[in-house]
């Protein structure tokens, strides 16, 4: 029998070569995979710096080097690492993740790009961030994206201070602080720039729906302030606060300041050396039957204008809020809508105040629900012009009462034929009380006064002479009900021609209670006398009126009275005057304003030992030196010269020093004025 010849055959033996291939194909793309899988984490490590999140940075070559200082890595700051860059200019393109925890930083320059983030989020639980961060020159922040240049979410939010000591603060970047959750309050958010501030992306410092409160905001400004988009809408306890204070003007676009639950709405405090402006709407309405709306105060330098496409709303379900503005002019061509919305609620507060003119082109509505109607103050030492609707009216079926408004001008009032000036009561309730004075009233014809219901009254106050051609209706019914026409000049009855009266009015000529239009009698009306108890009119060696109301400093305070008649100084600022045995601090005002008072060299409107022991460490060439070099001359002659490190200069010197001496001891001769400071 022949022995098997089959050979077995050898391993893969048919399919070996197309296997083997696909095998070692497999093989590079892995090693090829792993290849690129170093690669990336590499360059991820390279990316990311890896830190000791115990060890505080102080190093800042840590995040970059050079001038521009680039930030192109994320890095995961320590808590409470503090940075100086120095007068280096930093640009952050990555993300710098703070967490909860605390950093600190100055710098020349900040720019945060369109993918820089200052990342300040709290964990689960845990409150945002706290970024202090101060700049010398321009800050710029350019993210848009949802996180936004900086973010210091959390629990409650995390709080920001970022300082620009020299420059501006700009940008469309988003900035957030709110709360993460619902019983969280919103962050604190503090900018200071030595010129501008303008962010034109949203700012939101939100509180949570159960949370105590909003968020507390504080912009401060050498220069102007625009802030296009912001939310401090807060939680059962109120909204956010926020106070803006800037030397220039004020722009505001959208504001956002409601309270939840049982929540009042929040508050805002402008002060601008400058104007104020309003472009969208403010709204600081409480949705609680519990609650109030807010409270706005406006205060400009300049003129306050509400535009027609801006409003103000300060409604609250429990009561109004209240609004104060002031300023050289107001125009408010908005709506403004302080009503009590709740069927039990009282109305709001509206004071407006205009050193030179008032208008109001839009709606003015103040309304309660039931139980009393609002207060509305229209006040101008100028004149006032109304042009829409001023509704004041009290609500309700049982005891409301409408409200009371007053309007008084120390010249000319303006109402327009298309106004309706309301303080009415419910028909179960009382009317409210409408008091109109000034220097020449003039009610068109086609315009409205009205307080109806029980009790309601009219009052109209002239200094000059009043024109009544409207419908005027109080009452009817109510011992209280009347119409009264009051004026000082018996020989200026009131002008009421086309005009109604319901019931018919009052007349009661020679009211010494009625304001005089003209408190000097130097024939220049108040409201255009530079100097209203100081006579500078024709009554003076028959010099005309017009010709004699000389203001030499441009300050619009006549020269007759003006305490600084060369310097403006529109405030008349006398903080006090020189010392004496009976005033040792110089506290007493002396009729001399603090901008020319001589011998002040602190600069603090007295005249004291410290201005004479730092007058003479000053020409000893010891600091701190002299604060106002142009009011160290107290003899003359004057020389006004640079002061040098100390303030001095060729007017200043040891006479002058002997003279305040002497002048402090109560020896003569005294000091005098005629330093610089007095100098146009």
């Amino acid at each position: 029998m022949r022995g098997n010849t089959h050979t077995p055959a050898r391993p893969f033996q048919t399919s070996a070569p197309g296997l083997a291939k696909r095998m070692r194909s497999i093989f590079r793309k892995q090693q090829l995979w792993l290849m690129f899988l170093a690669a990336a984490l590499s360059a991820e490590l390279a990316r990311a710096q890896v830190i000791d999140p115990n060890v505080p940075l102080t190093d800042p070559d840590v995040f970059c080097t050079g001038d521009p200082c680039i930030i192109s890595a994320d890095i995961q700051v320590p808590d409470l690492s503090d940075i100086d860059f120095g007068n280096r200019h930093v640009i952050l393109q990555s993300t710098l993740e703070i967490g909860a925890g605390s950093f600190s930083m100055s710098a020349g320059r900040l720019t945060v790009t369109d993918t820089g983030r200052f990342d300040a989020k709290g964990g689960f639980g845990e409150d945002g961030g706290e970024l202090d961060i101060l700049i010398v020159g321009d800050v710029v922040l350019q993210n848009t994206g949802l996180a936004g240049s900086i973010d210091l979410r959390g629990f409650s939010g995390g709080s920001l201070l970022l300082e620009s000591l020299t420059g501006s603060i700009t940008g469309p970047g988003k900035i957030r602080a709110s709360a993460t959750a619902g019983e969280g309050d919103g962050g604190d958010l503090c900018f200071s720039a030595g010129q501008n501030i303008d962010l034109t992306g949203p700012i939101q410092d939100k509180g949570g729906a159960q949370g105590l409160g909003g968020a507390f905001g504080e912009f401060l400004a050498g220069g102007f302030v625009k802030l296009d988009d912001l939310d401090y809408s807060g939680g059962q306890f109120g909204g956010g606060a926020l106070i803006i204070d800037a030397l220039g003007d004020v722009t505001l676009t959208k504001a956002l300041f409601d309270g939840s639950n049982f929540g009042d709405g929040g508050c805002l405090d402008v002060d601008a050396g400058g104007s104020i402006e309003i472009l969208g709407q403010l709204k600081f309405t409480s949705a609680s039957t519990e609650g109030f709306g807010g409270e706005i105060i406006l205060s400009a330098g300049d003129a306050v204008h509400l535009t027609s496409a801006g409003s103000i709303l300060l409604n609250g379900k429990d009561c109004a809020g209240d609004l104060i503005v002031s300023g050289k002019t107001i125009n408010m061509e908005g709506t403004m809508d302080v009503r009590g919305l709740g069927t039990a609620s009282c109305g709001g507060g509206v004071e407006l105040f205009a050193a030179k003119t008032l208008t109001l082109n839009g709606p003015l509505t103040a309304n309660s629900g039931s139980i009393s109607g609002p207060l509305i103050d229209l006040f101008s030492d100028g004149s006032i012009t109304i042009l829409d609707d001023v509704n004041g009216n009290g609500g309700g079926t049982t005891g409301g009462r409408g409200g009371r408004v007053e309007i008084s001008a120390e010249g000319s009032i303006l109402i327009g034929s298309t106004t309706t000036i309301s303080a009415d009561g419910p028909s179960s309730g009382s009317g409210g009380n409408i008091i109109v004075e000034g220097c020449g009233v003039n009610v068109s014809a086609g315009a409205q006064l009205s307080a109806l219901a029980d009790d309601g009254t009219i009052t109209l106050k002239d200094g000059d002479q009043m024109t009544l051609a409207g419908n005027f209706q109080a009452g009817p019914g109510g011992t209280l009900t009347h119409i009264d026409l009051r004026y000082r000049d018996v020989t200026k009855p009131p002008i009421t021609t086309g005009a109604t009266f319901s019931p018919t009015e009052r007349l009661f000529g020679g009211d010494l209670s009625v304001q005089n239009c003209d408190l000097d009698d130097d024939g220049v009306p108040n409201a255009d006398d530079n100097c209203p108890t100081i006579p500078n009119g024709p009554n003076e060696a028959g010099v005309p009126a017009v010709g004699n109301q000389t203001d030499s400093d441009g300050d619009e305070v006549g020269d007759a009275c003006d305490n600084c008649r060369l310097r403006p100084n529109p405030n008349q600022i006398d903080s006090g005057g020189v010392a004496s045995a009976g005033d040792p601090l110089g506290n007493l005002p002396d009729g001399i304003g603090n901008l020319c008072q001589c011998g002040d060299v602190t600069n603090d409107g007295r005249v004291n030992q410290l201005d004479l022991d730092t007058q003479r460490d000053a020409l000893a060439g010891i600091s701190p030196g002299i604060s106002a070099p142009d009011k160290c001359n107290t003899r003359g002659p004057i020389d006004v010269s640079a002061p040098d490190a100390f303030g001095v200069t060729p007017d200043c010197e040891l006479n002058d020093w002997a003279v305040m001496n002497r002048k402090l001891s109560g020896l003569d001769p005294g000091s005098t004025q005629v330093c610089a400071g007095n100098l146009p």
